[in-house]
């Protein structure tokens, strides 16, 4: 029983660090990369495109908003973009002070 509860909690471990990976990924992608570079990169939601919206209409754009410190901009483009965003940094911060004690915690002298 101990053993499946330890390879699960290294394959919950192992998602972690995928998923901070590409948040750090796409937070450095939305703060140095050219705007427009980006919006003509991504494809159009198939729900605005049938004339609808989804829960992540508009987050593009308000990413590109908040790296830019423009969060009213941001909430008017998708309302729930600076929570998102927030969590993805809050996660990251977590992830690079898990790396960090790893680090040192295994560090030779």
């Amino acid at each position: 029983m101990l053993d499946r509860n330890k390879e699960l909690i290294n394959a919950v471990k192992i998602c972690w660090i995928i998923i901070s990976t590409f948040s750090i990924v796409i937070i450095l992608i939305f703060t140095i990369v050219n705007p427009t570079l980006i919006l003509n990169s991504t494809p159009t939601c198939t729900a605005r495109i049938n004339g609808g919206s989804c829960i992540l209409c508009g987050s593009t754009r308000a990413f590109i908003a908040i790296s830019n410190f423009e969060f009213r901009n941001a909430y008017e483009f998708n309302k729930i973009s600076l929570l998102l965003y927030i969590l993805l940094i809050i996660n990251s911060l977590l992830f690079l002070k898990y790396v960090f004690f790893l680090k040192f915690k295994y560090k030779t002298t």
